[in-house]
C-alpha cells in the first residue's frame, strides 16, 4: 500500500516498455518457461525490457536463466526477491498466476495478463476479467494480447485499482476494535 500513490501516478502513461513476469515462488510446471518459449516467437519491439521474478525454491531457476538469455529483447532473472511492490510499480505490464499476487497487482493498476495454473484460481481469474480488470490468457495467445496492449494497458489497470485499495488491514483493525 506504501507504493499505491506513486503508481498510480506512473500509470496515465501509455507506454509498454517493461514486462513482469511472475508465476509464483516454486512454478514446479515452469510456466515461466513456456511463457519464455511463446516471448521468444513473438515480435516484440526490441526496446522491451523484461524482468523475471521467482522464487528461492523454484526448480527450475537454470533453465528459466538459460531461456531468458534468448530473448531478442534485455531479460533478467531475478531470485528470492524482497521487494516486490517496488518491481511491480517499475513494471508497464505484468504476467501472472491467477493466485493471491493478483491483489497486489490490482493494489499498484498494474495491467496483469494472468493465467490459471491452478484449480483453485479459475474463480478469481473469471470475476477478475469478467470486471476487466485482467486479460485472462492461456500461453498461446500471449504474443496477440501483448501486442495489442495499447487497445487496453489503461483501462484494464484503472478497473483493477478500483478493487484492491491497499487498506483492506487498516479496515480490519478497525472492525476489531
Amino acid at each position: 500500500s506504501k507504493w499505491r500513490e506513486y503508481s498510480l501516478g506512473c500509470r496515465s502513461k501509455l507506454a509498454f516498455k517493461h514486462l513482469l513476469i511472475s508465476m509464483g515462488g516454486a512454478d514446479p510446471d515452469n510456466i515461466t518457461g513456456k511463457i519464455l518459449d511463446k516471448l521468444n516467437a513473438c515480435s516484440l519491439p526490441d526496446d522491451i525490457s523484461i524482468t523475471i521474478v521467482m522464487g528461492g525454491s523454484a526448480p527450475h531457476i537454470k533453465s528459466v536463466k538459460l531461456k531468458a538469455n534468448t530473448l531478442p529483447c534485455k531479460a533478467e532473472v531475478k531470485v528470492g526477491v524482497d521487494n516486490m511492490a517496488e518491481i511491480m510499480v517499475n513494471s508497464d505490464i505484468a504476467i501472472g498466476a491467477s493466485g493471491a499476487t493478483t491483489w497486489e497487482r490490482c493494489c499498484l493498476g498494474l495491467p496483469s495478463i494472468q493465467l490459471v495454473i491452478a484449480d483453485n484460481q479459475q474463480l478469481i481469474a473469471d470475476k477478475m476479467a469478467k470486471k476487466n480488470a485482467i486479460k485472462l490468457a492461456k500461453i498461446e495467445n500471449l504474443c496477440e494480447i501483448l501486442l495489442t496492449s495499447q487497445d487496453w494497458m489503461i483501462e484494464i489497470g484503472e478497473n483493477a485499482q478500483k478493487i484492491v485499495d491497499g487498506k483492506g488491514v487498516d479496515r480490519v483493525l478497525e472492525c476489531l476494535h
